[in-house]
C-alpha cells in the first residue's frame, strides 16, 4: 500500500508545483515507473529490495520538489518586496525631480534678472572709465600748463597767485572725484564677484538637475529589466 501513497504524493506535486523542467520530466519518468512496479507488484515480478530502492529514490525527488516549491515561494516574496521598494523609490525620485524642476525655474528666472543687472553695471562701468579717462587727460593737461601759469605769474605776481590757487582747487577737487570714482569701481567689482558667485550656484543646481534626471533614467532601466524578469519566471 505504501507505493500508492508515494504514487499519490507525487500526483499532488505534480500539479501544484512550479519547478523546472528537468524535475518535471524526472516526475514523469517517475510516474511511469511506478505504474510499472504496480503492474509488476501486482503480477507478483517485483523484487522486494528494488522496490524498496526506489521508494527511497521517489522520496528523495519528492523532497526536492518540495525545497523548490519552498523556495519559488520566497522569491515571490521578495520580487514582490523589491517591487514595492521600486515604486516607493520612483514615487520619491519623481518628487524630487519636480521640487528640482520648481527650483530651475526660480533659478533661470533669477539668472535673467542678474544678467540684466550685470548688464547695467557694465554699461554704467563703461562710462566711469570714459569719465575718468577724461578726468586724468583734463589733470594732464592742467599740469602741462603750469609753466605756462608759472611764467604768467612772473608778469602779474597777484593774478597768477589766484590763478594758482583756482587751479590748485581744481585739481584737489578733480582728484577726490577720481577718488570717489575708483571707490565706485571698487564696489561695482565687489558686486561683479558677487554675481558670479550666484552665477556659479545656478550652475550646480543645474549640475544636481542632471544627476537626478540621470538617476531617473536608471530606475527605469532597472524597472524594465525587472519588467522583463518578471515575464521570464511567470
Amino acid at each position: 500500500m505504501e507505493i500508492f501513497v508515494i504514487l499519490k504524493e507525487t500526483k499532488e506535486l505534480h500539479g501544484c508545483c512550479r519547478v523546472g523542467d528537468y524535475f518535471l520530466v524526472n516526475m514523469k519518468n517517475a510516474l511511469g515507473k511506478i505504474a510499472t512496479l504496480c503492474r509488476n507488484w501486482r503480477e507478483g515480478e517485483m523484487d522486494l529490495l528494488k522496490l524498496s530502492k526506489f521508494q527511497l529514490q521517489l522520496r528523495a525527488l519528492i523532497s526536492e520538489v518540495h525545497h523548490l516549491k519552498e523556495r519559488d515561494q520566497s522569491a515571490s516574496k521578495q520580487l514582490q518586496l523589491l517591487v514595492q521598494k521600486q515604486k516607493k523609490a520612483e514615487e520619491e525620485t519623481n518628487k524630487k525631480l519636480a521640487d528640482l524642476q520648481a527650483e530651475l525655474v526660480v533659478s533661470n528666472e533669477l539668472q535673467q534678472k542678474l544678467e540684466r543687472k550685470v548688464n547695467c553695471l557694465e554699461s554704467e562701468n563703461a562710462l566711469l572709465e570714459n569719465r575718468q579717462k577724461e578726468l586724468k587727460e583734463t589733470i594732464n593737461n592742467l599740469l602741462q600748463s603750469r609753466e605756462s601759469f608759472v611764467k604768467a605769474y612772473e608778469d602779474s605776481t597777484c593774478e597768477m597767485k589766484r590763478a594758482m590757487e583756482s587751479r590748485d582747487r581744481m585739481i584737489l577737487f578733480l582728484s577726490e572725484k577720481i577718488k570717489s570714482h575708483s571707490l565706485l569701481v571698487n564696489s561695482i567689482e565687489k558686486e561683479a564677484s558677487s554675481i558670479k558667485q550666484i552665477v556659479n550656484d545656478t550652475e550646480y543646481i543645474l549640475t544636481e538637475k542632471e544627476e537626478a534626471v540621470k538617476l531617473k533614467k536608471k530606475l527605469h532601466e532597472i524597472a524594465t529589466f525587472e519588467k522583463l524578469f518578471i515575464g521570464i519566471t511567470s
